[in-house]
């Protein structure tokens, strides 16, 4: 986890999601860096068969889907927020810095 008040000084956002909104799908290209400030995001993907697996659940002050940001490839998997979510979102280039 990193301080919330790092992440807000390098220049991330808050954003709000509802129950059911995406935040972001698998083949998506990964451009930015996710915490929970509130809330479950969950991280799942689909078989051809339409059966789900859950790659991981995160709430409050966990971190998620940032391995991509670090080998330039898209999501492997979709991440849906379960409840209503409060994160914080910065932009990959200011991250890396």
């Amino acid at each position: 986890m990193i301080k919330s008040s790092i992440l807000l000084k390098a220049g991330a956002k808050k954003v709000q999601l509802d129950k059911g909104e995406w935040v972001f799908r698998q083949g998506d290209h990964a451009l930015f860096y996710f915490q929970v400030l509130k809330g479950q995001i969950k991280m799942s993907n689909f078989s051809d068969q339409g059966q789900e697996f859950v790659q991981g659940l995160f709430s409050d002050g966990q971190s998620f889907g940032e391995p991509p940001l670090f080998v330039d490839v898209t999501y492997p998997a979709s991440a849906l927020a379960t409840t209503h979510c409060e994160l914080l979102k910065l932009g990959k280039d200011k991250f890396m810095t």
